[in-house]
């Protein structure tokens, strides 16, 4: 029961601020405590909550009272029609203006915007990249579900393998993001290569398993498409002879020598270099057999002093690849030993014959 149920009357029921001064600085008192409330970031202990059953019908009750008690609030029985203030506001309320809309709408744009999921999305791989142990929890739960069920496991990778079918451009996307997280971050490659190592070195079985399935697909490969393995050798002889693989002709290796290059005149060039191999400083008798007679810029038709030297077995397989480099180093070195001359674009002037030459 209330204190107007009850019929007792209030003691500052008609007194105002202006008429008495006890309603004057109780008035005071509390703005000033509420100031410092909101100072201090009080919060009203019934912001954001609903009203209870309880207080609904309290609120019911002491309505109907002051209905009863012929207590009328002042916009009761007007309308916008006959009520001028009410039609301005309900005109000021329409369509966007209405706050509750406004609010509605800016729920919706922040739903909407790609923007914001964006920025959800650059937090959400910002919380990963600082907490890698969500990663590794995520990992292992879902190891764990495909264990406990094989089936799911099964299901998934038959699923991945028809969306693959269905759009090769999947698969093209992934290669490249792969290799674009590997240029921006070479670490996680050097990473990534550690652990393979690691575990191959821990287990030579997964080693030797995954050297037979790789031979066996290159195998295969080589099998169902015969052109791959010759355009791979066409290409490997273009890098090796130095030269692009549309300026490519034919395999050099193959090409028979021309007439000059005789026994006599391998003797002549090894007996020249004191038979010790450029490159390396070993000497024949170290080889136990005959050093071999390089062709510097790799034309075997032009067997002469200026373009030929003497190095070893080993040499002269590592000389085959980086050509350009290798011909530049040898002309250098005959140059500054035996004093011959050669051009910029590293073909050979001052050419003698063969009889003069040695």
């Amino acid at each position: 029961m209330t204190t107007l149920q009850e019929g007792n009357i209030p003691w500052n029921k008609g007194l105002t601020k202006e008429t008495d001064e006890r309603v004057r600085k109780s008035a005071k008192n509390e703005s000033i405590s509420q100031r410092k409330k909101y100072k201090e970031g009080y919060i009203n202990s019934f912001t954001g909550k609903q009203h209870t059953e309880k207080s609904k019908t309290q609120m019911s009750n002491t309505l109907i009272l002051s209905y009863k008690l012929g207590r009328i609030h002042h916009n009761l029985g007007k309308n916008k029609d006959n009520y001028s203030p009410l039609k301005i506001v309900s005109e000021k309320m329409k369509g966007d203006n209405n706050p509750m809309k406004r609010k509605e709408a800016r729920k919706r744009m922040r739903e909407n915007n790609p923007m914001k999921r964006l920025d959800v999305k650059r937090k959400r791989q910002q919380t990963l990249k600082n907490n890698s142990k969500i990663i590794e929890n995520q990992v292992k739960k879902r190891l764990k579900t495909y264990t406990d069920n094989p089936e799911i496991m099964e299901n998934a990778i038959k699923k991945f393998k028809q969306t693959i079918k269905d759009n090769p451009d999947i698969m093209e996307n992934i290669a490249k993001k792969r290799l674009q997280t590997y240029t921006d971050n070479p670490k996680i490659m050097e990473n990534q290569v550690k652990k393979r190592l690691q575990t191959y070195t821990d287990n030579p079985k997964i080693m030797k398993n995954a050297v037979k399935k790789i031979s066996k697909s290159i195998k295969q490969t080589y099998k169902d498409n015969p052109k791959i393995l010759k355009n791979m050798s066409e290409t490997q002889s273009a890098r090796l002879q130095g030269i692009d693989k549309k300026n490519w002709k034919g395999f050099i290796g193959f090409e028979p020598y021309d007439q000059n290059f005789t026994d006599k005149f391998r003797r002549a060039i090894r007996k020249r270099d004191n038979y010790i191999c450029l490159k390396c400083g070993k000497h024949q008798e170290k080889e136990k057999r005959a050093l071999t007679v390089h062709h510097i810029n790799y034309n075997k038709k032009m067997s002469i002093k200026e373009n030929c030297c003497t190095i070893c077995n080993s040499c002269n397989i590592e000389v085959n690849t980086n050509r350009k480099h290798w011909t530049k180093f040898f002309q250098s070195l005959l140059s500054e030993k035996y004093g011959y001359e050669y051009k910029d674009d590293n073909i050979i002037i001052n050419i003698e014959g063969v009889e003069n030459a040695i």
